[in-house]
């Protein structure tokens, strides 16, 4: 198993901009997959492109897959949150598909502090969601679900490195991943 990601001192510039990993870097799981990014899509740098065991994914801000209902709050939620420095904040909703209709989330981020994660210097963010069902059958049957989520975002490189998820209420099926190596073809 990885070893939990440590804390470190701030460094003299503990922030981190936003830009999509670079193409041809790869990111290896410690499950043994592996996700490869492409760069960003020609024209708009906050989408950045990948491929998964034969299957391109476009990710705004390397996080939300698209395309998505309401990427435009999504995405200005999001800008607010780069550069990544400790105590920036950030709320939006978004649709995120988690069985096989999107869902309506209130997503609050925060950025928590420098750490390092797999031998790389990273910035940990924690991302809390919560379900928003207007009608009564429909908080019965999603059980309006709260899960947290704590991230870190490698600062050379770009992208996620570490997701550990904590369910606070309902059924959430968001697998935990850690890379264990990065590499540039």
């Amino acid at each position: 198993p990885a070893a939990p990601p440590t804390p470190v001192a701030p460094a003299p510039v503990a922030t981190a901009a936003f830009r999509c990993p670079a193409a041809g870097l790869r990111m290896v799981f410690e499950a043994g997959r592996s996700l490869v990014w492409r760069g960003p899509e020609p024209g708009d740098p906050e989408v950045c492109r990948a491929e998964a065991a034969g299957v391109a994914q476009r990710l705004l801000f390397a996080t939300h897959e698209l395309p998505m209902a309401n990427e435009q709050a999504v995405r200005q939620g999001l800008r607010a949150l780069f550069p990544l420095e400790p105590g920036r904040t950030t709320q939006f909703a978004s649709h995120i598909v988690l069985v096989q209709q999107p869902d309506l989330y209130q997503e609050s981020w925060r950025v928590v502090q420098p750490a390092q994660v797999a031998g790389r210097q990273a910035i940990m963010v924690e991302r809390t969601l919560a379900g928003m069902f207007g009608r009564v059958e429909d908080r019965r049957s999603f059980g309006n679900e709260i899960w947290v989520e704590t991230l870190w975002w490698d600062v050379a490189a770009g992208g996620w490195l570490r997701r550990e998820v904590a369910v606070r209420r309902g059924i959430v099926r968001i697998p935990p991943f850690s890379v264990s190596r990065v590499e540039q073809n």
